[in-house]
């Protein structure tokens, strides 16, 4: 017994997606309780990955080649609540998340998903206590994981305007148009970049 719980008293506080403040306070989100167990059996060769699942993320620990590939047979898989510290069922899942979960909602997500998914929250944190240098921090650290994020880039560009950074705010814009123009939901964005450029703004 480790002692490693899942935070209740300050769930949103940023300590909890610190992979280090975590380790040290023993306490922390699904996420990043998750972390920990997968880091772990992974140095002990055990087969166990993230599952993002839709507002709660858990470990899954299934095995990598079943000796005969029958119904029978299917590899074994146990998924692990970290958070709540228990291992449970398929059924459990749909109950903690509110959702009647499918096959493809239990594949393993990528060690970058895993990334972003602590930035984003990270990035509703940063909101809650009204940081907008730690939130734009955060906002950065995805576009670098992935450029054509165009959710985050479009939010950055958002940031940029609102405090007034009106060529940031044009890159970004810019980026995204040059990208996807055929894309009917950057007609917003065409309107604000007519905006920007009222207003001053030039991309390099």
């Amino acid at each position: 017994e480790m002692g490693f719980h899942g935070s209740t008293l300050d769930y949103h506080h940023r300590s909890n997606s610190y992979m280090n403040e975590v380790m040290d306070d023993r306490e922390g989100l699904p996420i990043t309780l998750s972390v920990l167990l997968i880091e772990l059996a992974n140095r002990l060769d055990i087969p166990v990955s993230g599952l993002g699942l839709p507002g709660h993320f858990m470990a899954i620990y299934r095995e990598t080649s079943p000796q005969k590939k029958s119904e029978k047979n299917k590899p074994k898989e146990l998924l692990i609540d970290s958070f709540g510290g228990k291992i449970i069922t398929r059924e459990e899942a749909n109950r903690i998340t509110g959702v009647t979960l499918k096959d493809e909602d239990f594949k393993p997500v990528s060690n970058r998903d895993i990334i972003t998914r602590m930035l984003r929250n990270l990035i509703q944190s940063a909101e809650r206590e009204e940081d907008s240098n730690a939130r734009l921090r955060y906002v950065d650290a995805i576009i670098a994981i992935d450029p054509n994020d165009r959710y985050t880039r479009a939010m950055r560009a958002m940031i940029h305007y609102g405090e007034s950074r009106f060529t940031e705010a044009l890159i970004d814009i810019d980026y995204l148009i040059e990208k996807n123009p055929d894309a009917p939901e950057l007609q917003p964005l065409r309107v604000l970049r007519n905006r920007l450029i009222e207003q001053g703004a030039s991309a390099p």
